[in-house]
């Protein structure tokens, strides 16, 4: 079994809902969930709207890959897509941030916005 830290965000009318449902989503598919609470940030390039974030840890016995393929899918179902991306338009962004304590994106791990929930999950 393997451990996964997801960050959630979302920076779209609803975006709380969003990430919300997003959780709700993640619960169902993974084993011992565990959220951060829903916060806002800013935006890391000053300029698009508010992000509404959290993070997720969570055990799957499903590989990386599988995992990885799975919440694209589930970000695609909610809208998002290469065009929205480039306009700065997040309906729902799920990124792997560490998996079994390796850090798979280090500028995420290293920002505020993933930083707020993990400290929260950690204590």
């Amino acid at each position: 079994m393997a451990t996964y830290v997801i960050g959630v965000g979302s920076n779209t009318k609803g975006k709380l809902e969003n990430v919300r449902d997003a959780i709700a989503w993640i619960d169902t598919i993974f084993c011992n969930v565990k959220s951060s609470s829903i916060y806002t940030t800013p935006a890391t390039n000053g300029k698009d709207e508010d992000y509404a974030n959290a993070v997720v840890k969570c055990d799957s016995d499903d590989e990386l890959p599988i995992i990885q393929r799975r919440l694209k899918e589930y970000e695609q179902a909610c809208g998002r897509t290469k065009e929205s991306k480039i306009k700065g338009i997040v309906p729902i962004d799920l990124d792997i941030v560490i998996c079994d304590n390796e850090i798979l994106r280090p500028r995420d791990y290293n920002a505020e916005y993933f930083l707020i929930g993990w400290r929260q999950i950690n204590g």
